[in-house]
């Protein structure tokens, strides 16, 4: 039974995560304290990211972009309400400003909010 439930889990992160970028494929950015790092200009509400003292919350698509790119070591869990937790290195390209660094991420049960922040760089 529990193997069903993590196979559900698995298939609705699985669209839940790569349906979202067909809409918007080559409009990449991240956001730091409200302005976009590759353009200049504000972000829209929805995209959330800020650095406080050289840690980085993420928030909604980019916290979703970091979590599909952590390293293939990374740690992954689902505690009792459903929600996926994972501890890992981000080695994406999309975002170089913080590639590298180590990130803890969690997503909502039903994979509609996702949230990263990093820890602090040593």
């Amino acid at each position: 039974m529990m193997r069903i439930y993590l196979y559900a889990v698995g298939i609705v992160l699985v669209l839940g995560l790569v349906m979202p970028f067909d809409a918007i494929a080559g409009n990449s950015q991240l956001c730091i304290n409200g302005v976009n790092v590759y353009g200049g200009g504000s972000c829209g509400t929805t995209n959330t990211v800020s650095n406080t003292r050289d840690r980085y919350v993420l928030q909604g698509r980019e916290a979703m972009t970091v979590m599909m790119n952590l390293a293939s070591d990374r740690i992954a869990g689902i505690d009792s309400n459903g929600n996926m937790h994972m501890v890992g290195i981000y080695q994406g390209n999309q975002y170089p400003e913080v590639r590298l660094r180590v990130f803890s991420c969690q997503s909502s049960s039903d994979a509609t909010k996702f949230y990263c922040n990093s820890w602090p760089a040593f």
